[in-house]
């Protein structure tokens, strides 16, 4: 009995174990599996959200069991595109009901549609991925009534499918756990639910899509029509932003000030050109903004005019420069490379001048070779000047120049000796020939210049080398002794100034006379003043026509009590200590000397008519014999005169210009420099004669005359290059010595400078 109890109990124990496993397996089960795909499907791109766990119906020894229902066909899915959507909420768990007998459902037939693997072979229509969106339901009771059968729901047709892999649905509730009547389900959500209902999409019609509009910015008014981009078609314009004020900037005063008032704006203006705006300069003096033309006006010396003879318009001169303001300089090419400040108060002007030479001579063997004649003329090639100069202003009110000399040419023979010197004793030392500086504007003066300089005599000596209208001045030049031994420059202080309109111009100086190359004289006395005077009786300027007359006048101690006048030829071949001397009156004992000196020049277009008259007069003179010995006899007052004409012509049509700050001629500018490509330029062609007199004898002193024709014809390639051939005819006469006949000689220049 006992045993059978056990067997019993046991028998109990496994009864309750298969009844737990049954209802946990009906509870499990109860959606029911959803039927396989006929063919394998893609993973879905994208996981749905698990569904909450149902919970179990009540055990099946307390309810009886239910019928088995027929499958449900689920509706195909819609044509909706899926679309990734956000999560959605989760579906409520339906609540446990009693369980209520169903009846059983008719089976709904599978549509069958060909497949495209075999044409015309029919396979059952797959499932569809998606339930029609649904409200979801709020948890409720169910009353114990028994459900109605669903009806067949009609399937979509596979052609409204979209392509792609069918998303496979969460498990649909079978009849094998339909214990009780249940509340309808909510569907179960899917990528297509997850928004409203759409539309069905239309057919595209085949082809190319129509061009879409495209947004384009407007035209701008202020930039040209050229820079604009053109509108492109079916297009519509982007509308322009309005351009936000400009707030005005801060003023930084001691004091507190009211705030301006706003100014109108004006209206858009185009630009004149496309060049960008320069960057302004945090230390100009002048405002930001495109800076005028200079403008250079016609102004005397006195009135600002530099030493060179560019003009310029005043500015502020004494401001003075402190702190981190500095003047603004500019760097421009005006016939030589100048630097000059934005209101013309500084200025720098770097430049040179090279002459080189060539000369070609024939001569009487009498008047070379004879006694007291003047030695073989030789060809030769020589460079005549080779210069470099600085010169400037400062504040407007001080010039400067410094001009060095490499050419100069010194030998070891003793001074007054005559075809003593041999090429090996000669050198060039460098010397200064302008060093000087001038003060402008002085009250009641004018101009006071202090140093190296030219003394106020004679048209031609005043005129600038770079600018001669022959290779060589005149004999006036080398008989006048202002400019007989040292280039034409003596040490001294000066005043000048223009009056009348500068019209008038004045000039005096007081100098220390001397006899070197070197820029200095040492002696006991020794001194010279000399003045100028000239004059324009006739200046229009606008016709190219004007008249110049003027005259100067020159008082001198000897130097070392002597005096020496000596004359080259007009064509040089060799430096100076190796020149020929044409004429040479040898030293003269003196007690003092005067120069008297008329000039006039002329301009008519591009004819210019210029002539000079120079007198020497030598006071207490005697013949000297050098080095030591008896003087001659006493000669009283010696005159030696001499003077020259000449005339030149520009065959091109251009005009020589006058200078009215130091009454002299300036640079000849060619009209149509020359240029050996694109546009062709001949430049200017003068031609030019001049008659030259001199004469050297008086009393007891014969030393002969001299006269000469120099024909010139001058190439001005440009403002600062030109060349020059002279043809020059000497002859002296009228000696103390049977050397006298005649001189031929050819030369060529080449002249630079800037």
């Amino acid at each position: 009995m006992k045993t059978l109890r056990k067997r019993l109990a046991l028998l109990g124990a496994l009864a309750c174990v298969w009844l737990s496993i049954s209802a946990a397996v009906r509870a499990s089960g109860q959606f029911g599996h959803y039927p396989p795909p006929l063919e394998p499907a893609a993973p879905p791109n994208f996981s749905a959200p698990a569904l909450p766990a149902i919970p179990s119906a009540p055990s099946a020894s307390s309810a009886p069991s239910a019928p088995t229902l027929p499958r449900i066909p689920i509706a195909p899915e819609r044509t909706t595109p899926l679309t990734p959507t956000p999560t959605p909420t989760p579906i409520a768990p339906t609540l446990p009901a009693p369980v209520v007998s169903l009846p059983p459902l008719p089976a709904v037939p599978q549509p069958v549609v060909p497949g495209p693997s075999s044409p015309g072979m029919p396979y059952p229509a797959p499932q569809p991925t998606s339930i029609p969106p649904a409200m979801p339901l709020p948890p409720a009771p169910v009353p114990s009534a028994p459900t109605q059968p669903l009806g067949p729901v009609a399937p979509i047709p596979l052609a409204q499918r979209p392509p792609g892999p069918v998303a496979p649905l969460p498990p649909t509730p079978t009849p094998s756990n339909y214990h009780a009547p249940l509340a309808p389900i909510p569907p179960a959500p899917t990528p297509s639910s997850y928004h409203a209902p759409l539309a069905p999409a239309m057919p595209l019609a085949p082809g190319p899509l129509p061009p879409q509009p495209q947004p384009y910015r407007q035209p701008d008014p202020v930039r040209p029509a050229q820079f604009q981009v053109p509108a492109p078609p079916n297009s519509y314009p982007l509308p322009l932003a309005p351009a936000l004020p400009l707030s005005p900037r801060p003023q930084y005063l001691p004091n507190p000030q009211p705030a301006p008032a706003p100014l109108a704006p004006l209206p858009p203006q185009p630009p004149a050109n496309l060049v960008p705006p320069m960057p302004i300069n945090p230390f100009a003096t002048q405002p930001p903004g495109p800076l005028p033309p200079p403008q250079f006006p016609k102004l005397g010396h006195r009135h600002g005019k530099m030493p060179w003879g560019h003009e310029r318009t005043p500015g502020n001169l004494f401001q003075p420069f402190g702190g981190d303001e500095r003047p603004a300089f500019d760097v421009s090419w005006k016939n030589g490379l100048f630097v000059e400040s934005a209101d013309r108060a500084f200025a720098l002007h770097l430049g040179g001048t090279l002459h080189y030479d060539a000369a070609w001579y024939s001569a009487s063997s009498i008047l070379e070779l004879g006694p007291g004649g003047t030695g073989k003329f030789n060809d030769g090639f020589n460079p005549r000047r080779m210069r470099i100069l600085a010169e400037g202003t400062i504040y407007d009110r001080i010039d400067f120049m410094v001009e060095y000399e490499f050419a100069n040419g010194i030998g070891f023979a003793p001074a007054g000796a005559v075809n003593q010197t041999f090429t090996g004793s000669i050198t060039n030392s460098p010397g200064p020939t302008q060093a000087w500086i001038t003060v402008k504007d002085v009250p009641g003066v004018g101009n006071v210049r202090i140093g190296n300089q030219k003394e106020w005599f004679s048209l031609e000596h005043l005129n600038s080398h770079k600018f001669l209208e022959f290779m060589e001045r005149s004999y006036l030049f080398d008989f006048s002794q202002p400019t007989a031994f040292n280039n034409g420059f003596s040490p001294g202080i000066s005043v000048f100034n223009t009056w009348a309109d500068d019209l008038v111009f004045t000039g005096i100086g007081f100098y220390k006379n001397m006899s070197n190359l070197l820029g200095f004289g040492v002696g006991d006395g020794n001194y010279a003043v000399t003045g100028r005077l000239a004059m324009l009786p006739v200046w229009l300027p606008d016709e190219c026509i004007f008249w110049h007359l003027g005259g100067s006048f020159s008082h001198r101690d000897p130097v070392n009590g002597t005096v020496q006048l000596r004359v080259f030829d007009p064509i040089r071949n060799a430096p100076f200590p190796l020149l020929n001397l044409l004429a040479n009156t040898g030293l003269l004992n003196a007690q003092s000397q005067d120069l008297f000196n008329i000039e006039s020049a002329a301009v008519w277009g591009p004819l210019t008519l210029q002539a000079e008259y120079t007198a020497n007069v030598i006071r207490g003179a005697s013949a000297a014999n050098f080095p030591f010995g008896p003087s001659g006899p006493p000669q009283g007052n010696l005159l030696f005169q001499g003077y020259y004409a000449e005339a030149l012509v520009f065959l091109t049509g251009e005009s020589r210009e006058w200078d009215q700050c130091n009454f002299v001629f300036k640079r000849v500018n060619p009209r149509r420099p020359v240029r050996f490509r694109g546009d062709s330029g001949y430049g200017a062609w003068e031609l030019g004669v001049r008659y030259s007199f001199l004469d050297l004898s008086h009393k007891a002193i014969r030393a002969g005359y001299l006269e000469g024709v120099t024909v010139g014809l001058n190439w001005y390639m440009n403002a600062n290059a030109k060349m020059q051939f002279n043809y020059d005819y000497t002859h002296r006469g009228n000696t103390n010595t049977p050397a006298q006949g005649h001189v031929h000689g050819f030369g060529l220049r080449t002249a630079l400078d800037f």
